[in-house]
């Protein structure tokens, strides 16, 4: 690595993608050094994931963050969409959106029902939940958030930390003043409608089509969630 670095979170996240699951002794001492240099927190495979039995941290996030939650995102759709879309689409997929967004939305959220969400200790970041008013039209942004973004990594899949942090996400959904609660989720991932529906969300009928290439597209359902006993 070169003793002067510009942009650290993106040496970050070329590690990140060329590592996928099994980092060379190189990367390793290159993001550590980054680690130690810019304090920026760790994505698996470079951060230590939680085993089985370890209590889950969610915590807000902060702006070291950033990076890593870039990364968590990119790690999850590896996994998560494989056989949902196109298997080159997903080996060329780029970090998007990229490092600086989610830093910038731990550093300053557009408003107070706006809410950020890591699982990991300081330092560490293994997944990440979003919550925000309803941007798009058909729905009462004023009382409706949307989950839009809830992501583990890989490695720590049904260890009831993708349940904390959709807990917390509905939380503060309802502490800042939410009714009702939505969010998109690809029509075809069926372990993740399942996880859903287990916590009270219903499909509620409306559709979309999202394109994510010129020839790539994904079929979406809408989920709602009424809060308080969790029965929409």
């Amino acid at each position: 690595m070169s003793a002067l670095i510009q942009d650290p979170a993106e040496h970050l996240l070329a590690a990140v993608r060329r590592s996928r699951s099994s980092p060379t002794k190189s990367d390793r001492r290159d993001v550590e050094l980054i680690r130690h240099r810019f304090g920026l927190s760790l994505p698996p495979p470079f951060a230590p994931v939680l085993v089985l039995g370890d209590d889950v941290v969610v915590r807000r996030a902060v702006a070291v963050d950033g990076p890593a939650i870039a990364a968590v995102k990119w790690r999850s759709w590896q996994v998560a969409y494989r056989g949902l879309l196109p298997d080159a689409f997903l080996d060329g997929l780029e970090v998007e959106p990229p490092a600086g967004y989610w830093t910038a939305r731990a550093m300053m959220p557009p408003s107070p029902r706006h809410g950020l969400f890591v699982a990991g200790q300081p330092g560490i970041v293994v997944g990440v939940a979003d919550v925000a008013p309803w941007r798009e039209g058909g729905l009462d942004p004023e009382v409706t958030s949307e989950l839009n973004v809830l992501y583990l990594d890989p490695l720590v899949l049904r260890r009831q930390i993708g349940q904390a942090l959709l807990d917390a996400a509905v939380e503060h959904a309802v502490a800042t003043g939410s009714t009702d609660l939505a969010l998109w989720v690809a029509e075809g991932n069926v372990g993740a409608r399942r996880f859903y529906e287990a916590g009270g969300w219903v499909p509620d009928g409306a559709r979309e089509r999202f394109r994510l290439a010129p020839d790539v597209t994904l079929d979406e359902v809408r989920y709602r969630l009424t809060p308080g006993g969790r029965h929409p």
